[in-house]
């Protein structure tokens, strides 16, 4: 009997499963054309056999074993148990032979933690050995390489090199992975997670990622690992899977948020606890993928990986790619912004977000301003306050950000700079000044507003990038990612399109959609349709942009598995292209994702005053904004179920049903929570945080019923160290 599990290179390259290359007689001859010199096809021949055999399965690559990955691989293993207690062993024997490839030694891409002290792979001249092996592989076949600009090749190449960071202790590749959930610059990370560095508010667009030298640090993109003490910034309700609850792995009530380490610990268990062997036979850890093409001749994905141990490439061909790795997987840092520190001699220390390691050093008694306001920046500025910091600085352009809508932070140590940024270094290099910037719409730029008062902040020891990440997909071929890469795809409205009414339309009457509108700066990802490349489906992305991430990505990798298994069909281009353009006319009609993609519209709302009530979470009509939001997005969700034949229902896109509306509102009441702290509470002031929820009970587990806790302290005096820091034994599973 054949184990569904990846097929090594020795026949692989037949396209044959074992069972079957007995009935033929199998000539392979490679076809090359000396002119320039690219291997252009590789044709099999093969003799009439007495028998016809049944087709082989399809033969499955997949990048990256961060969630993404593993939840594909779990699907799998999933359908492949059901299958066989139905007795069903012609449906195992037809199930895809998939390999999955990390770069890392380890599995769980962007969850795994990046500490001072951290070796991502076994060998730590494994960098080297690859970019031998790969430079090698390009120079013998020159159809290897893709044709692209000597700037792509450069940044390709730069992430095969073990680069020095911020922490000159710690050991890693910037190839490792891409996050942020994400994309990573090799095959493991992703931009899974709302928990991820997503800052991207606060980053040109236009402009490149700095790879700068400030002192002896080296400050170059590292792999988008989270750091040790990362905590989740949403309700783990939303985390929580049906084929394995919370109750059943940790056997607590839990709070409502949840430390990193504890979470990967929970995923892994639940791709392992059926499958002891889940990894072995699914995964090759220490490799790098370096080079994936599709051979349009041969209907095969030519993939060129290397071992980071021994430095031996491989070159294998497969019938379907899958990309797990995410779309944000190397870590920006806007190159003006680089560009002030370098040349103003900055005295201080700078890092990503992604590199922060055991940062206690860096800002224990320090003035330490951090740049970007989203979700990293929220949750470094506590762990922060919590370490010790003497004082933080937000920097925020847009003042969108998660941070800038916090009410109050403890002992009042944070100060959030909206609608500004550095402009210099001042104090002799020790510190920055900022000065206030506005949108404009004309330029779509930020601008430096003339006159305007500047912030000098005197003394700042280090700062710390919250910039986001940008998409990390160079050993695909540019065919396989253009589109994909390619954010400033439009569409235009119907000419007689009109928004519905809301609770706005009164103030702002009709505005007219912009003549050009870029759904993919909301649900939509540039070129796909729910995943599968729509150039080609036989390349497919797990991606999420929801608010519920790491179950829209294990939907997603559902949604792939059946593509491959032709149980959920793939419509013709046409009719994907005609879905899509439904769902970005569909959410034209919500306020808030008609502002992300409709310029016409986001100035109308730009121009409402600061304290219209629209800014305001209290006021009655901006939770039903709020709402609605949520939502549009959890109908996307529970659709994709639908079509997935994912095996847990929320509803549709029609209507949500009673579990699908608990996680709306515990989505919403998470950012209710934050609003509300009051800075002028002097009794909660010194400790209360977003995570100290005074009632968390009334957020309730959809699968099992059970209740949430309060934190077994204040989150304040929480010891990092203690492997059990989220439970409390003292707490008992209530319903």
């Amino acid at each position: 009997m054949r184990c569904c599990f990846h097929q090594r290179a020795s026949y692989n390259r037949h396209f044959l499963s074992q069972k079957f290359r007995k009935l033929w007689n199998v000539r392979l001859s490679v076809l090359l054309f000396a002119k320039n010199k690219r291997c252009i096809a590789r044709a099999v021949t093969m003799s009439s056999s007495i028998e016809t055999p049944v087709a082989a399965p399809p033969t499955v690559v997949v990048i990256g074993c961060g969630p993404g990955g593993m939840f594909f691989l779990h699907a799998l293993a999933t359908k492949r148990r059901a299958l066989r207690a139905k007795g069903d062993e012609a449906g195992v024997e037809a199930l895809p032979v998939v390999t999955c490839f990390e770069h890392a030694s380890v599995p769980g891409g962007v969850w795994r933690a990046r500490t001072g002290t951290a070796t991502i792979i076994n060998n730590p001249s494994a960098p080297a050995k690859a970019e031998v092996a790969l430079k090698k592989q390009r120079r013998e076949d020159p159809a290897c390489p893709h044709e692209e600009k000597k700037d792509d090749c450069m940044i390709e190449e730069s992430m095969m090199r073990g680069l020095s960071i911020s922490h000159t202790d710690s050991t890693s590749q910037s190839t490792e992975e891409g996050e942020d959930e994400q994309n990573e610059e090799s095959d493991s990370d992703e931009s899974d997670s709302d928990e991820s560095d997503s800052d991207e508010s606060d980053s040109d667009e236009e402009e490149e990622e700095g790879d700068f030298t400030i002192g002896e640090d080296r400050l170059t993109p590292p792999s988008a690992n989270m750091y040790e003490a990362l905590w989740t910034n949403g309700p783990k309700e939303a985390i929580e899977f049906p084929d394995y609850t919370f109750d059943e792995h940790f056997g607590h009530a839990l709070p409502i948020y949840m430390p990193r380490q504890a979470l990967l610990e929970y995923m892994q268990a639940r791709v392992t606890r059926h499958e002891p062997t889940f990894f072995d036979e699914f995964v090759r850890f220490n490799t790098t993928v370096g080079d994936v093409k599709y051979d349009e001749d041969l209907k095969k994905f030519v993939v060129v990986s290397s071992n980071n141990v021994t430095g031996e490439t491989t070159t294998e061909y497969y019938d379907k790619c899958v990309w797990a790795a995410g779309l944000n997987g190397r870590p920006f840092i806007p190159k003006a912004m680089s560009s002030i520190l370098v040349e103003g001699k900055f005295l201080g220390k700078a890092m990503h977000s992604s590199n922060m390691g055991d940062f206690d050093d860096d800002i224990r008694g320090k003035n330490v301003l951090f740049i970007g306001d989203s979700y990293s920046s929220e949750d470094l500025a506590l762990t922060a306050i919590k370490r010790g910091v003497k004082k933080v600085y937000i920097c925020s352009r847009s003042g969108e950000g998660a941070a800038s809508y916090m009410g109050a932070w403890p002992m009042n140590k944070v100060e959030v700079l909206k609608s500004s940024t550095p402009t210099a270094v001042i104090n002799n290099g020790k510190g920055i000044r900022c000065e206030r910037v506005e949108y404009s719409f004309k330029s779509e730029k930020y601008e430096i507003v003339e006159n305007a008062d500047c912030y000098d902040m005197e003394d700042i020891s280090t700062i710390i990038f919250c910039t986001g990440y940008r998409t990390n997909m160079t050993m695909l071929d540019k065919s396989l990612r253009e589109e994909v890469e390619d954010y400033d795809t439009y569409m235009q409205m119907p000419k007689d399109w009109k928004m519905k009414e809301n609770n706005q339309t009164e103030e702002l009457g009709h505005v007219p959609p912009s003549k050009y509108i870029y759904p993919s700066e909301c649900t939509l990802t540039p070129g796909l349709f729910r995943g599968a490349l729509m150039s080609n489906p036989n390349m497919m992305f797990v991606t999420q942009v929801s608010d519920v991430p790491l179950m829209e990505i294990d939907v997603g990798a559902w949604m792939m598995l059946g593509f491959v298994t032709g149980e959920v069909e793939l419509p013709a281009r046409e009719e994907m292209e005609r879905i899509n353009r439904k769902l970005a006319i569909a959410q034209m009609d919500n306020i808030f994702m008609r502002g992300d993609v409709d310029t016409n519209y986001d100035v109308a709302l730009s121009a409402l005053p600061d304290e219209h009530w629209s800014n305001d979470i209290l006021q009655k009509k901006s939770r039903e904004n709020e709402h609605a939001y949520g939502h549009f997005v959890m109908r996307l969700v529970a659709e994709l179920k639908k079509v997935a034949g994912y095996p847990h229902d929320i509803g549709d896109f029609e209507k949500l049903n009673e579990k699908g509306e608990k996680l709306v509102e515990m989505n919403i009441r998470s950012g209710y929570d934050r609003y509300t702290l009051d800075p002028k509470n002097k009794d909660e002031n010194s400790w209360r945080t977003f995570r100290d929820v005074a009632d968390p009970e009334e957020n309730v587990s959809i699968h099992t019923g059970t209740k949430a806790v309060k934190l077994k302290c204040r989150w304040m005096d929480l010891d990092d160290t203690d492997d059990n820091v989220h439970i409390d034994p003292a707490a008992k599973l209530s319903k």
